[in-house]
């Protein structure tokens, strides 16, 4: 069996961005990819239109499902949506200290809609950095961190 990348972000139904462009990547490399969804989005190819994050409980339900058969061999996270998630992906991080963990902050939509409270990027930033083997940030949002 390939080994298993975890992605953590946003649902794209136009598959140009979060976990299922975060899969396609990982099986093009030959791994297994997975994501856990953070947030559903209604978006087309030019703009977001709409984010609903879903709930802490359903995020960390769906990482206790997945690590009870499959084997983790590395985490990228994305899109996170909620101040409320922020915790159970540092939670997800703090737990994988063995594996590469890789943080690629999204906190503005190409389009320029905001995909995370403003006010919560500094709690994402002292959350979250600390855990990651690496940050990818693009120059906009290392401005924001």
């Amino acid at each position: 069996m390939k080994k298993a990348l975890l992605s953590i972000g946003g649902y794209d139904p136009s598959s140009g961005a979060g976990v299922v462009l975060d899969a396609k990547v990982f099986e093009s490399l030959g791994f297994h990819g997975m994501g856990l969804v953070t947030a559903v989005t209604a978006q087309n190819t030019r703009a977001v239109k709409d984010c609903f994050a879903l709930s802490p409980v359903l995020l960390r339900s769906q990482f206790e499902a997945l690590k009870e058969d499959i084997s983790i061999f590395g985490i990228k996270v994305g899109m996170i949506a909620s101040r409320r998630l922020i915790p159970v992906v540092s939670e997800i991080l703090a737990s994988a200290p063995g594996i590469p963990r890789v943080v690629d902050p999204v906190f503005k939509s190409t389009s320029g809609a905001w995909l995370i409270e403003e006010n919560a990027v500094r709690t994402y930033a002292s959350a979250l950095v600390g855990k990651a083997t690496v940050i990818t940030p693009n120059m906009a949002e290392a401005s924001l961190i």
